[in-house]
């Protein structure tokens, strides 16, 4: 899990570190920011999902048990299955 902004870095920086050193590794990108651009952004950067919190304890679960089973159906370019199919999932945005 990582924030949008960090103070060395951004979400994509952390995905691009993810996909060098341990590809099948899913990202879920956190924001106080509810922005449908930002969204679709960290979606088609490859993150597992996008998470704006506060969010009740059944978001955060379902998005890392989500996440977890992408990773184990990843392939070899170490994207979760939506994300090389081009799908996106429903941001958590409760």
């Amino acid at each position: 899990m990582t924030d949008v902004e960090l103070a060395d870095g951004t979400w994509k920086d952390v995905i691009q570190l993810v996909r060098r050193q341990a590809q099948n590794t899913p990202v879920i990108v956190m924001s106080r920011v509810v922005s449908m651009r930002l969204y679709l952004d960290t979606q088609d950067g490859g993150a597992a999902d996008f998470i704006v919190p506060p969010m009740a304890a059944r978001d955060l679960a379902y998005a890392l048990m989500t996440a977890i089973q992408r990773m184990g159906s990843a392939g070899s370019a170490g994207l979760s299955s939506h994300a090389r199919q081009g799908q996106r999932t429903q941001p958590s945005m409760h």
